[in-house]
């Protein structure tokens, strides 16, 4: 996707600070993206032929609900808000549409004072929270926020991509760098 496709779909775009990350990678949504599963794209779908993850002991429906208990499975916890007021910790946003039906997950790079999404299976973009919000084809608005501990994060970003690199090509070291959450 360019950058013109990405302004298109995200108008709010048009008057904040953002930024391509790096190039898109095919096999994983922003869901998956968020915890560092990158082998394909997390999402509930309800399909027994479809290649996309969902922890198993949840049922596939798309509901913010399912979305929270799937994050909780891997250590995050609810919290109050998407402020940069803790750098130990790294929140999660759950972006859905005025239907309530879970659209988007973005997470926040704190000691960067940004956050990163994954646009769908392609690019993934720092941006401000509020920047993807707006009525389809954008993410509607956040609705829920969670957050794990640094420490924790790290582990599970370690157990799902760090793991199982170079799968896309991406370097080992700068794997790690963003494992640090260190700015580039």
């Amino acid at each position: 996707m360019s950058e013109e496709r990405i302004l298109k779909r995200f108008p709010n775009l048009h008057t904040t600070d953002w930024s391509i990350y790096s190039a898109s990678s095919y096999r994983c949504n922003c869901a998956g993206f968020v915890i560092g599963f990158e082998a394909n794209e997390m999402w509930p779908v309800d399909d027994d032929d479809s290649p996309t993850f969902w922890p198993a002991h949840l049922p596939k429906t798309e509901s913010l609900k399912n979305f929270q208990d799937a994050y909780q499975s891997y250590g995050f916890t609810l919290c109050d808000s998407a402020s940069f007021d803790d750098q130990e910790v790294v929140k999660i946003a759950i972006y859905r549409y005025l239907t309530g039906k879970p659209s988007h997950v973005a997470w926040q790079h704190a000691r960067q004072k940004h956050w990163h999404s994954k646009i769908g299976s392609e690019e993934d973009i720092i941006h401000e929270l509020d920047a993807l919000n707006g009525p389809k084809p954008a993410y509607g608005a956040p609705a829920l926020f969670m957050q794990i501990s640094l420490d924790g994060f790290r582990k599970l970003w370690h157990e799902f991509a760090v793991s199982r690199r170079p799968r896309n090509g991406t370097p080992i070291a700068e794997c790690e760098r963003d494992l640090e959450l260190n700015p580039r």
